[in-house]
């Protein structure tokens, strides 16, 4: 269950940190779906390693202009590895972690040099997934996107 953004609740608010073994299963877990593509799981995985062992809320945003497809094929990724129409079924195996982090994704970009109280531009061209305990997190920490050659020479799961 999503918490609401109850700012005082959220900001005094310590998860549980996850183990480096159940990380790593999560890796591998993500890294033998077939409901994503190997890009958007190398996104996915590259994500959940600035989490701090899911201890730290985080945004990335991936523009339309990044590469044919790829903002969608991330987003895409993180649905149907969540989907009941899928395989995966992400949201379970975070629960049997017993960590209140979650996925989520939306269209649009977080613009971090924007003039708005709300950097999230959901008209922007582009999409962005969190990894949060609070659903479509505002105040987590907006990552930098790696380069298209950082994730694709990135270390994945032993398969």
């Amino acid at each position: 269950m999503w918490p609401r953004r109850e700012k005082e609740k959220i900001r005094n608010h310590r998860p549980i940190r996850m183990t480096d073994d159940q990380m790593e299963a999560l890796e591998h877990f993500i890294s033998k779906s077939r409901d994503a593509s190997d890009f958007a799981k190398r996104v996915i995985i590259w994500t959940l390693r600035q989490t701090n062992n899911l201890t730290d809320r985080v945004i990335l945003s991936v523009p339309d202009d990044y590469g044919t497809d790829l903002a969608k094929k991330v987003q895409d990724g993180v649905h149907y590895m969540q989907s009941d129409g899928g395989t995966t079924h992400l949201d379970s195996f975070f629960l049997g972690m017993k960590t209140e982090f979650r996925m989520c994704h939306h269209c649009g970009i977080f613009s971090p040099n924007s003039d708005k109280e709300d950097k999230f531009d959901p008209d922007a061209k582009g999409r962005t997934i969190w990894v949060s305990y609070v659903e479509y997190d505002r105040e987590a920490k907006v990552l930098a996107l790696p380069s298209l050659e950082d994730l694709m020479t990135m270390r994945m799961p032993n398969n």
